[in-house]
């Protein structure tokens, strides 16, 4: 991302440049319900508009186990890791790919 830092926000969320911001970098994920892997972004949506992103860090395993995925979380003012469960599958609406690690195997 190479000094890449964004302030110029507002306490209203520009979902339009948060999407664009994200494209700029990542491509979005076809059927990603399906493909999501560590280190693709995630869009979550609340109060009908996409605004909070995440970074998964574990994908499905054998074990059953839920992926995990890293955010910012408002109520502990901390960036913490949690599964990404029912509640949070619920708000998940697009998922997007670094077009760094794109086409690799």
């Amino acid at each position: 991302l190479g000094g890449y830092d964004f302030t110029a926000y507002g306490r209203v969320i520009d979902t339009a440049h948060m999407r664009r911001e994200i494209e700029r970098f990542c491509a979005p994920i076809e059927e990603w319900q399906a493909t999501l892997q560590p280190a693709d972004i995630l869009l979550f949506e609340f109060r009908r508009s996409p605004q909070h992103v995440g970074i998964l860090t574990t994908a499905d395993d054998e074990s059953g186990q839920s992926p995990r995925f890293v955010h910012a979380c408002l109520s502990t003012r901390r960036v913490v890791e949690v599964r990404l469960d029912s509640s949070w599958r619920g708000h998940l609406v697009d998922a997007f790919r670094w077009r760094l690690f794109m086409n690799q195997t």
